[in-house]
């Protein structure tokens, strides 16, 4: 799962709503846990929420559908890049990967 970086995509609304700072952490992240794991599940689960500590931050939790995973970050944002409160999704279908908000799988 995640292996080919060639093959990798996001949906029209998280390229327009997702900075792409942010984008790019969210797939650093599937590349670490890669690093460390044998066994990836094929949704990937980031929620994304405003700092804790400063309002320039986003938060940003990544989980794994099925199998026990927990990982926090923190991104510092730029003031052009507004701070979101949302979850966004990574799927590999086996042939490819994508971005994109729950709501837009089905």
């Amino acid at each position: 799962m995640f292996e080919d970086e060639m093959k990798r995509f996001m949906t029209d609304r998280i390229c327009a709503e997702i900075s792409h700072e942010i984008i790019n952490h969210l797939f650093w992240m599937i590349d670490e846990l890669r690093k460390t794991s044998d066994e990836l599940s094929h949704i990937q689960i980031f929620k994304l929420k405003g700092g804790k500590e400063r309002k320039d931050q986003q938060d940003i939790i990544h989980q794994q559908l099925n199998l026990p995973y927990y990982e926090e970050s923190t991104v510092h944002m730029f003031e052009d890049d507004p701070v979101k409160n949302s979850i966004i999704w990574a799927v590999d279908t086996g042939e490819y990967q994508t971005l994109l908000f729950p709501e837009e799988m089905y």
